[in-house]
């Protein structure tokens, strides 16, 4: 198509018009929404979630590997995963939330009720080092942290001793053996220690939110949020395509 069909700013990132034709560029310098990681020629089902896709199980994983939507935290898929870790391990019933909340499993993690104060508890003050992660296998709480220095790379834990597990998740929060991501973020263990080292192009993001993170790429490597998606800085990234390789100029 002409430029001015293919580039227009309020159209350009739209899965329909941008991605579709899978020949217009590599997988890896492809950036646009649900469709971008569904290949898995570019990356397993664990490496990325988007967040209209994060918890379905026919993008992320098989529904005997993780659960549907409205299966997302039920007591019997969540907790008795062996490769997670046991119940008896995870922690005590009164450390992480009473146990008629926590453990029935009508109530405890349905994904309306999940996140609610009254069965749980808010999404702010989910991760808190006090309730959640006094399990001194998993993480002691000093190495875990308070609530605002949680997203903060230097201080959050090394690879080793945040993803040990299989499966870890909360609602604005998921990590797998080898990922962890938020709604906002997302990283491979091996790239989540510093913001220089977040994440390469081929490794995973989110769809519309994801890519105007500063933190994902560097100026060079994508561009800023205010130059995210104009057409004259995204089509010019020799990192991303050439125009020959994609359209004609118009």
């Amino acid at each position: 198509m002409t430029d001015s069909e293919y580039m227009t700013d309020s159209e350009y990132m739209t899965d329909s018009e941008y991605m579709t034709d899978s020949e217009c560029m590599t997988e890896s310098e492809y950036v646009t929404g649900s469709e971008y990681m569904t290949d898995s020629e570019y990356t397993t089902y664990s490496e990325y979630m988007t967040d209209s896709e994060y918890m379905t199980d026919s993008e992320y994983m098989t529904e005997s590997e993780y659960v549907t939507d409205c299966e997302y935290m039920t007591d019997s898929e969540y907790m008795t995963d062996s490769e997670y870790v046991t119940e008896s391990e995870y922690m005590t019933e009164s450390e992480y939330v009473t146990d008629s909340e926590y453990m029935t499993d009508s109530e405890y993690m349905t994904e309306c009720e999940y996140m609610t104060d009254s069965k749980y508890m808010t999404e702010s003050e989910y991760m808190t080092d006090s309730e959640y992660m006094p399990y001194s296998e998993y993480v002691t709480e000093s190495e875990y942290m308070s609530e605002s220095e949680y997203m903060t790379d230097s201080e959050y834990m090394t690879e080793s001793e945040y993803t040990t597990y299989s499966k870890y998740m909360t609602e604005s929060e998921y990590t797998t053996y080898s990922e962890y991501v938020t709604e906002s973020e997302y990283m491979t263990e091996s790239e989540y220690k510093t913001d220089s080292e977040y994440m390469t192009e081929s490794e995973g993001m989110t769809d519309s939110e994801y890519m105007t993170e500063r933190e994902y790429m560097t100026e060079s490597e994508y561009m800023t949020e205010s130059e995210h998606m104009t057409d004259s800085e995204y089509m010019t990234d020799s990192e991303y395509m050439t125009e020959s390789e994609c359209m004609t100029e118009s």
